[in-house]
């Protein structure tokens, strides 16, 4: 269960880029082997020169001991599966450890350069079974490609099959290298909402998150990472997109934010003025920075205790934390020395974003929707929304009972293992959304 953390900090340490004629899945494994070996010198002549503030020998020989300490040697590497992609060469290889297995998401750009490396939990064969509101004979789906040039991200459309125009959605990721269906474990969540919401007569439009599509030129620049970047202007590239198809009615266009989508939908409404309304799903009231000490302390006092490296971690988040809200660093403070090994002009950009406040200025209707078992974004959260927007007209607001943070069924708070359970985003989560949007 507190390996989610593990693999938060992982997953953010190490997003980052000697050509070899070899073939880039060899390329792969040949650098995962010198790591295997503890050659560390050695693997960082495969890694790309814009990639070496992250993997780095001395980075590498870091990451390398804590993965060794956690779960023990590695026994074996799995048969690389390929992954889709516009540009890179992405692999998902398994890491069999002596205690614990892990899959390891390696990127070889196109210079045959190893970009980006990426630990997530060991993926299980999950059915991703169609929830029962899913009626496939009610749309259909289709591929396409939008963005920013240069960043261009694939995306699907799912359409009502009955003709005319539509309202319709943009989904817009929490926070991570996000896929288009925003897969998390054994749950398909904006997969779930698209096919529930399409069902019903409703575009929807979801696509892969620029961090996951494009992790290695995204490490050239990390230093310059804002939310903007991360989600803001391709959320807003969507709706664009969306109102230029004869099939989307334009003055109905709503982008639905999850978690971190969430937390910024109002900042996103307020860039581009063709957006017609958002909906917070579990989207956080305070700054992220307080949130993730809630995070923290909840996952470590999961088991009843908190160990001394527990300890030590919390301690070290609350210095952080404290950093941010005393404004103590700067553009150049080393990404060492903050919260989540995150930017200094990306917490520079969010601690000063305050979206009650933004939403409040806001005449666009807004649905704010809360799950009372979510241990991510706690329920004060939706309090916080409430007492500060309950006096708003075009502000409607729901708490779901014995829902967690993706929207599925938990009869109590939920935890990280939870997520590895297979389940669809609830029927009445989908009927609010579908109700709210008919109304408008």
């Amino acid at each position: 269960m507190k390996k989610t953390l593990f693999f938060l900090a992982l997953s953010i340490i190490i997003m980052v880029n000697s050509v070899y004629s070899e073939e880039p899945e060899q390329i792969a494994l040949k650098f995962l082997n010198l790591l295997k070996q503890e050659k560390f010198s050695e693997a960082e002549k495969f890694v790309a020169e814009g990639a070496l503030k992250y993997l780095s020998a001395d980075k590498t020989k870091d990451f390398w001991l804590q993965l060794d300490s956690r779960y023990g040697k590695v026994v074996k590497f799995g048969t690389p599966e390929k992954q889709k992609s516009l540009k890179n060469n992405i692999y998902l290889i398994k890491f069999y450890f002596e205690s614990d297995s892990l899959n390891c998401r390696i990127v070889v750009d196109e210079a045959q350069k190893i970009s980006a490396m990426l630990f997530v939990p060991f993926a299980r064969d999950y059915s991703f079974s169609l929830p029962n509101y899913a009626d496939t004979t009610k749309f259909y789906e289709i591929e396409t490609t939008f963005g920013v040039p240069g960043w261009e991200l694939p995306a699907k459309v799912t359409i009502p099959r009955r003709g005319g125009q539509f309202p319709a959605v943009v989904l817009v990721h929490g926070s991570g290298p996000n896929d288009m269906d925003e897969t998390i474990g054994g749950h398909k969540v904006f997969r779930d909402i698209a096919y529930g919401l399409s069902s019903n007569g409703i575009v929807v439009f979801r696509y892969e998150k620029r961090t996951r599509e494009y992790p290695s030129k995204i490490a050239q620049d990390y230093d310059n990472l804002t939310v903007w970047e991360e989600t803001m202007e391709d959320a807003i590239k969507a709706v664009a997109f969306l109102q230029e198809q004869d099939y989307v009615d334009p003055y109905k266009i709503y982008v639905l934010g999850h978690s971190l989508g969430g937390h910024i939908a109002p900042r996103i409404a307020q860039s581009y003025s063709g957006i017609s309304g958002i909906i917070i799903m579990n989207g956080n009231a305070r700054k992220i920075h307080q949130v993730v000490v809630d995070q923290y302390d909840y996952i470590f006092n999961l088991d009843g205790r908190v160990n001394d490296y527990e300890a030590n971690e919390l301690s070290k988040v609350r210095r952080q934390v404290g950093m941010l809200e005393k404004g103590e660093f700067t553009d150049s403070t080393s990404r060492d020395s903050l919260l989540l090994m995150l930017p200094a002009k990306y917490w520079k950009d969010l601690t000063k974003y305050d979206p009650v406040e933004v939403a409040k200025k806001l005449e666009i209707p807004i649905l704010i929707l809360a799950a009372e078992n979510d241990y991510q974004i706690l329920p004060l959260e939706f309090d916080l929304w409430k007492k500060n927007l309950g006096n708003k007209k075009n502000v409607s607001f729901k708490m779901f009972p014995k829902l967690n943070h993706l929207m599925v069924y938990s009869p109590k708070k939920s935890k990280p293992a939870d997520y590895e359970k297979e389940g669809n985003v609830s029927d009445e989560v989908i009927k609010t959304i579908i109700e709210w949007i008919k109304r408008k």
